[in-house]
């Protein structure tokens, strides 16, 4: 069995400490959602990120408490679970699509 987090204890990483600056962020979300949503996008980021599947494994195992005999397909995880929810920029940016 999975211990479940509620989602007020998946961290959120702060844009703010993030390598890359505040500006090309909210630049990839007016990319990826228009410019009548920007007052969003503090809110929506979710971090930056490779790939899917970093974001997927990174996502999943902060919510759940996965057994290590447990071989988990991150990238399909994304695909098939996360990507209703999330939208990742080409640049790797990742924001919460339901804001």
């Amino acid at each position: 069995f999975f211990k479940q987090k509620t989602a007020y204890e998946i961290p959120k990483r702060d844009w703010s400490s993030d390598v890359c600056s505040s500006d090309l962020v909210v630049d990839a979300f007016v990319e990826e959602f228009g410019l009548s949503d920007v007052e969003h996008a503090e809110d929506a980021y979710f971090g930056t990120y490779s790939s899917k599947a970093e974001f997927a494994e990174e996502f999943i195992t902060e919510k759940y408490s996965i057994p290590d005999c447990v071989v988990i397909d991150w990238e399909e995880t994304f695909e098939h679970y996360l990507t209703y929810d999330f939208t990742i920029h080409t640049d790797g940016y990742v924001f919460r699509s339901t804001f």
